[in-house]
């Protein structure tokens, strides 16, 4: 798993719990979401669960297993999870790697000059005549 492995890397320790602010599943939650809306991402809920059962079908194609991997039965896996993906988007998706996000994150914007900040002020009420 040398994906998961780059994704943990940052995250190595010794001892003690990778992300000890998270051992709470709501705080992860929140924190996701908070990050998302930021982003301006769509959160679904258990969209990583959905999107694991989708893009790992189509990447093993054998129900039987991705069924076992997430603790359900092949039947519940097509009528709860199953998308339609295609076998490249699957490999797309599981080789996301940090250095790969990085590289294909937006440039940030520079900081506007203090000549630029200043704007015209909008008006709350249509001039009068």
């Amino acid at each position: 798993m040398p994906v998961l492995k780059a994704w943990l890397s940052s995250h190595e320790k010794k001892v003690g719990r990778v992300c000890p602010d998270y051992v709470r599943l709501n705080n992860l939650t929140r924190k996701f979401g908070s990050i998302c809306k930021k982003a301006g991402v769509e959160v679904k809920q258990n969209g990583f669960r959905y999107s694991f059962a989708s893009y790992r079908l189509a990447t093993i194609k054998s129900a039987a297993q991705v069924a076992l991997e997430m603790g359900n039965s092949p039947q519940k896996l097509f009528t709860n999870y199953r998308e339609l993906v295609g076998e490249d988007d699957a490999k797309e998706w599981f080789g996301l790697t940090p250095a790969k996000v990085k590289k294909h994150k937006a440039p940030e914007k520079k900081p506007a000059s203090p000549k630029a900040a200043k704007s015209p002020k909008l008006r709350s009420k249509a001039p009068s005549r």
